[in-house]
């Protein structure tokens, strides 16, 4: 039995399957839900969604909202949503080199507030399109969340493709 979920938006449904492991963007970091997951219910921040159906990852973005979980359902309500494979990518870049600029150009706290939700949602958008380019072999891409990671100090990191660009630094080989 695999975990079931619903992403449910103001407008329709945007996502209802199950899968084996979600990573949620909530507001307090990155959270991770198997099967058998307690019952939680949580906040959740402007970013991407990875959900893996096999082996295989799929990004959705996810426009800020609230997520439950309970008896291996997860339920999120959101305030907007897309799929990475539904994303130009070339849009989505030119969306956030234009929301960048304007963002420079914010003068009032209120411009600046807008302009700084603006700008997550463009980022989040560049990087689940990213992601599903990696995902397909026959076009070239990184995934986003890969980061070369230098050497920091005698207890820092070792210079690595780390996943999450956190590797803990292994004994001087």
């Amino acid at each position: 039995m695999a975990l079931h979920i619903s992403i449910i938006a103001p407008d329709r449904t945007v996502w209802d399957a199950n899968a084996e492991e979600v990573i949620l963007p909530s507001s307090t970091g990155q959270l991770g839900i198997l099967r058998g997951h307690a019952p939680l219910l949580t906040a959740l921040d402007v970013g991407v969604m990875r959900v893996r159906i096999d082996k295989d990852w799929t990004p959705i973005v996810l426009m800020g909202g609230f997520a439950e979980v309970e008896n291996d359902e997860l339920t999120i309500l959101v305030n907007g949503a897309e799929e990475g494979s539904k994303i130009n990518k070339a849009e989505a870049e030119k969306d956030l080199e234009d929301t960048t600029i304007r963002f420079n150009e914010a003068v009032s706290s209120k411009e600046k507030i807008e302009a700084t939700q603006n700008l997550r949602r463009a980022r989040a958008r560049v990087q689940a399109a990213t992601a599903c380019l990696a995902a397909d072999p026959g076009r070239r891409a990184a995934a986003p969340w890969r980061r070369r990671i230098l050497r920091r100090g005698p207890g820092g990191l070792r210079r690595s493709q780390a996943w999450h660009g956190m590797v803990p630094r292994q004994a001087d080989a």
